[in-house]
C-alpha cells in the first residue's frame, strides 16, 4: 500500500492515508452543529455503500483543518475559503477507523473521502 504525507503551507503534519487518487468522494447526509464562532462540528452522517445499503455513523472525535490555509487533500480535493476540512474518528464494525470529511459552503455539501479506488 503506498502512503500519501500531507503537510501544511507552514510544515505542519495535517493527515495520512492513502496514496492521491486512491479516494472516493461520496456526499453523504450531516448532522453538524453551527457555534456561535462561526465554527462546525461534525457529530453524525449517513452514507450509502457501493450497493446501495445506508450506513450511519457518530463522530467520535474531530479536528478543524481549515484554519491551516490552502492546501490540497489526499483526495486531491483544494481547501480553500469554501471548502471546509475535518479529519474524524468513528467506530465501524468495532473497529475505530479515521475520515477525512469536508463541507463545501457554495454548494451546501458534505463529503467524505473514503479510502478505495474510483
Amino acid at each position: 500500500m503506498r502512503t500519501y504525507v500531507l503537510y501544511s503551507p507552514a510544515g505542519e503534519h495535517v493527515s495520512y492515508g492513502y496514496a492521491m487518487g486512491d479516494f472516493k468522494n461520496r456526499t453523504i447526509d450531516m448532522i453538524c452543529r453551527h457555534n456561535k464562532d462561526g465554527t462546525m462540528m461534525p457529530i453524525r452522517f449517513r452514507m450509502t455503500d457501493d450497493d446501495g445499503l445506508i450506513h450511519e455513523y457518530r463522530v467520535k472525535t474531530y479536528k478543524d483543518l481549515s484554519h491551516k490555509g490552502t492546501f490540497e487533500m489526499p483526495n486531491g480535493v483544494t481547501a480553500t475559503s469554501t471548502i471546509f476540512p475535518f479529519t474524524c474518528r468513528i467506530e465501524c464494525f468495532g473497529t475505530e477507523k479515521e475520515l477525512l470529511l469536508y463541507y463545501n459552503s457554495s454548494e451546501h455539501v458534505w463529503t467524505v473521502a473514503v479510502p478505495g479506488r474510483h
